[in-house]
């Protein structure tokens, strides 16, 4: 689970998080199936803040679904 002192975090946060780049954050979003939640925000222009309440419920799902695909 991501750090509970925001209830956001950034692209740099989840790319770090997951061990990912932006693009891979990119097409989660754009799956058919339990995409990712897009982001909430973009307060500076430079970067966008996610809702790490939607994040947490999006990875557990994720989890799910892998588990039902072994």
């Amino acid at each position: 689970m991501l750090n509970e002192e925001s209830p956001y975090t950034t692209t740099v946060e989840l790319c770090a998080y997951f061990r990912c780049t932006p693009r891979t954050l990119k097409r989660w979003q754009e799956r058919k199936v339990n995409p990712m939640p897009a982001p909430k925000m973009r307060p500076s222009g430079q970067f966008y803040l996610y809702s790490k309440e939607e994040i947490d419920r999006w990875e557990e799902a994720m989890h799910k679904e892998l588990e039902t695909q072994h």
